[in-house]
């Protein structure tokens, strides 16, 4: 399966409020939409949110993520990146049926 759900920052130390859905057009959104403005990023290196240790379960209107093994994601200087905050929680996922930068409209 396609990993589908990132962080896209790289420099600080994950937490829920920090997963973005990748788009099938290509780009990134936040799944917390206070944070819609930022919506069309294009990160150069994001990272999986398997790769700190969680499984993803996806339900009819949200995901399930559960912290079930260690991270194994790394900072860009290959230091080990650790996750910060809940170890399970659910976030809505998103189906955006037009995009345009800071100002998505979802289902």
């Amino acid at each position: 399966m396609e990993n589908k759900y990132f962080i896209v920052n790289t420099t600080d130390r994950p937490h829920a409020g920090c997963v973005v859905q990748k788009m099938k057009e290509g780009f990134y959104c936040y799944l917390d939409r206070r944070l819609k403005s930022y919506d069309g990023m294009n990160p150069s290196r994001p990272t999986p949110v398997e790769d700190f240790g969680f499984d993803i379960i996806e339900c009819r209107n949200f995901v399930l993520f559960r912290k079930e093994r260690d991270s194994i994601a790394t900072y860009k200087d290959g230091m080990p990146r650790e996750w910060q905050g809940d170890s399970i929680f659910h976030l809505p996922i998103l189906s955006l049926k037009r995009f345009r930068k800071g100002s998505a409209h979802k289902d």
